[in-house]
């Protein structure tokens, strides 16, 4: 078991982190120079890997923005949230510095973006999950938090009217 601070957090899997982690990061990167005018001084690549605190680092009018992505597998519609009625952030994002949290579908196509602040001081609860013996704690974060985009044809949208199943 793993605890910090006294709670459960499921041990990190870094072959899970790899396995998403460059493209989601390129994609994040590709969303906001598109629709926040950001660039990536750094190439994501020789960005320092500081874990739990953020992925990478962006600019908006000379302004570092971090930002931190995740790709949640279960998160399987396109265009739409999954239909729960919050989206669960691990509990561990709250030791992070990052200003942005951008959270993927698995294809990559549909994402919801907030501030780590909104999130950070969202109500917290623990739940079982199916690769852990014990409940992990997660954000229950509101839908209103959050923005949803859609990429359309390589161009990303804004969901207008929040559409869930």
């Amino acid at each position: 078991m793993h605890y910090v601070d006294g709670i459960y957090q499921k041990p990190y899997d870094e072959t899970a982190s790899k396995e998403n982690d460059l493209i989601a990061k390129q994609t994040a990167a590709r969303f906001l120079a598109q629709t926040a005018a950001c660039e990536v001084r750094i190439p994501i690549t020789e960005q320092p890997e500081a874990y739990s605190i953020k992925d990478f680092d962006m600019y908006l009018n000379n302004e570092l923005l971090t930002i931190e992505v995740e790709v949640k597998h279960n998160w399987k519609l396109i265009g739409k949230w999954q239909g729960y009625p919050t989206i669960d952030v691990p509990f561990r994002k709250r030791k992070s510095k990052a200003s942005i949290y951008i959270l993927f579908n698995t294809h990559l196509n549909t994402l919801a973006m907030a501030t780590m602040s909104d999130i950070q001081l969202s109500p917290h609860s623990s739940k079982p999950c199916w690769n852990t013996t014990e409940p992990d704690w997660f954000y229950n974060v509101e839908l209103d938090k959050f923005k949803f985009f859609e990429d359309q044809n390589g161009i990303w949208k804004h969901i207008s009217g929040l559409r869930y199943d």
